[in-house]
């Protein structure tokens, strides 16, 4: 079978989450299909042009396609018209379609993220009307921009009116979300809660299939031995310390660290990731045991003697490697009740604990600190949970026998 693999980037090698299923499903894939890549290349992503350079030996062709963005004005005027939404954002020439594509002949077209489906449209229209359509690793989009919207009317997140229209605009775009979604052959979504909802946004009618095949396991967090004593008290706190996104940061250390030091006060939060800047940096300074490592390579050395990991996130939308990776590396995670619920199979109390609250929060880290045996049973069933779900192998079977049905052009 002939797959062309359609993005916005070149994912080799991989750089973050979004990066990684889509060159890992290329490379074993390439096992036993062809395999084609198209960067759709603006004037304002050069340097995705620049990585796709130095070709992987089993990629069979890549093919650069000039497109331009449009202005933020047609963008949004297309969105509030109900055409297509402003995440749709490129153009390109049917003619240049046709004068790169004439001679190749495609059974699948992978898309990575969906807006990149202004392509195939043209591909299918002047090429290959028969060419199937997949869809890599979606997530719905108008419950994002709806949960988004309501965490900052509840005071979760920094107040801002991009996020804030996200709410208003997130009705409008479940109805185009609803349409567009059919003109897929196939779905592929990261987690059962995204099933859920695309099977609650088609009800009523005809829909594509959708499989879940979640991103698998970074085999070196498994590797790591988790040792919990007395007296240990290594908290670790994966998150994103730049402007506009330190909301969780300041909730957590205004509302749950501090009882967490006054009751164990040789305990230390380690903040790992995008570092802090200007007076927040200065803030987290100035406080009481907290260290600030930034960005850790190599990533398995964050989790080594952590001996519980926090994540006050209230996300509920896509694949969440942050609790995986926790999970896998068998630090006990304490984290958002709404977060954890997005793992299939997870057990309060059993693979982690899951908190409503700040008074929760700090409970349940102090009692952990205090219980390196029930620190030791929680890590057990984590790590065995995950292995069970999270496995790069099954989602590929997955993925493979799904694209299989496509074998045969209608």
């Amino acid at each position: 079978m002939r797959l062309l693999f359609v993005s916005t980037t070149f994912p080799f090698p991989p750089r973050d989450g979004v990066e990684l299923p889509l060159a890992f499903y290329m490379e074993h894939l390439a096992r036993e299909h062809e395999i084609s890549f198209a960067l759709l290349a603006s004037p304002e992503n050069t340097d995705e042009v620049g990585r796709a350079t130095v070709l992987p030996p089993w990629l069979s062709r890549v093919v650069i396609v000039p497109v331009t963005l449009r202005s933020t004005t047609s963008r949004y005027w297309k969105e509030f018209t109900f055409q297509q939404p402003s995440f749709f954002p490129y153009e390109m020439s049917p003619r240049t379609i046709v004068g790169l594509f004439r001679d190749a002949q495609y059974d699948v077209i992978w898309h990575s993220p969906v807006g990149v489906r202004s392509f195939s449209r043209l591909y299918q229209k002047y090429v290959d009307p028969r060419v199937r359509c997949f869809l890599g690793g979606y997530d719905v989009i108008h419950s994002l921009y709806f949960e988004q919207g309501m965490l900052i009317l509840r005071g979760r997140e920094k107040l801002g009116l991009n996020k804030l229209s996200r709410l208003v605009r997130s009705f409008g775009i479940a109805l185009m979300e609803r349409r567009y979604l059919r003109e897929f052959n196939l779905i592929q979504v990261h987690s059962w809660r995204e099933q859920v909802r695309l099977r609650h946004l088609f009800t009523g009618i005809s829909s594509p299939p959708v499989i879940v095949a979640p991103n698998g396991l970074k085999e070196e967090l498994f590797k790591l031995s988790y040792i919990s004593a007395r007296g240990q008290a290594n908290i670790l706190f994966i998150t994103h310390c730049d402007p506009g996104r330190e909301r969780q940061v300041r909730w957590f250390l205004h509302r749950v660290w501090p009882v967490i030091f006054r009751a164990r006060p040789s305990a230390r939060l380690h903040l790992v990731g995008s570092p802090a800047q200007g007076s927040f940096l200065s803030e987290l300074q100035g406080a009481h045991g907290i260290i600030l490592r930034g960005f850790v390579e190599p990533y398995a050395q964050a989790f080594t003697a952590m001996t519980v990991a926090v994540l006050p996130l209230w996300q509920t939308v896509g694949h969440i490697n942050r609790i995986i990776d926790s999970m896998a590396a068998g630090v006990p995670l304490v984290g958002n009740y709404a977060a954890l619920s997005t793992i299939r199979g997870f057990q309060n109390g059993i693979q982690g604990i899951a908190a409503r609250s700040a008074q929760e929060f700090a409970h349940s880290i102090i009692t952990l600190l205090d219980n390196p045996r029930r620190c030791r049973e929680i890590s057990q069933k984590a790590r065995e949970l995950v292995m069970a779900e999270y496995q790069w192998e099954h989602s590929l079977r997955v993925v493979s026998e799904a694209l299989q049905k496509f074998s045969t052009k209608n």
